[in-house]
């Protein structure tokens, strides 16, 4: 299984970063600058190997986008099941595609990583644009393998993002200072 450029998850050094939202959507080539959303990252044996290094207690960072995952696709590019998007909405010329947020996390992680997502966008909100850090880390007072994060803009590179889980889980947890 390829985990690395191209794909939404990464790991090195025994940390793995996955970022959710539009990296997860996967294309093809079909021709010169002709290109088909086939399917949605992961598929089930990802998503077991991912549910297996959670279980192992592996440390995972969960980098959220900015907004809300979604995209338009012309009719004839989506190929994708329909079923692992959270809406699909048809009109004559595009396809508005919204993916579910954290829907390959197993429960309770699943449902933490939701409320994390609301709270940083209610902190985002709360805050003027020039004072927002690029990227809102989920603070725990207890020890826990898998931690959140979302992005104020665009996602850092994967590589960037790897440094800062090495961060995250190399030290201990830091308070949020209110601006």
């Amino acid at each position: 299984m390829s985990r690395g450029a191209g794909t939404p998850c990464l790991t090195a050094g025994g940390v793995t970063v996955v970022v959710d939202g539009i990296p997860r959507l996967r294309w093809s080539s079909t021709g010169p600058a002709e290109w088909r959303l086939r399917d949605v990252w992961p598929s089930p044996q990802e998503e077991r190997w991912l549910h297996e290094r959670i279980a192992e207690g592996d440390p995972m960072l969960v980098v959220l986008g900015a907004d809300t995952p979604c995209v338009a696709v012309y009719p004839e590019e989506f190929w994708a099941q329909r079923e692992r998007f959270a809406s699909v909405v048809e009109d004559a010329e595009l396809v508005e595609l919204t993916l579910p947020i954290l829907d390959w996390l197993p429960e309770p992680l699943r449902s933490r990583g939701q409320v994390f997502a609301e709270q940083a966008a209610a902190a985002l909100r709360s805050m003027p644009v020039a004072l927002r850090p690029p990227l809102l880390v989920e603070t725990r007072s207890e020890p826990c393998s898998v931690r959140f994060a979302r992005c104020a803009g665009a996602p850092p590179r994967q590589e960037a993002l790897l440094e800062v889980a090495r961060h995250v889980f190399a030290t201990a947890p830091v308070l949020a200072v209110a601006p």
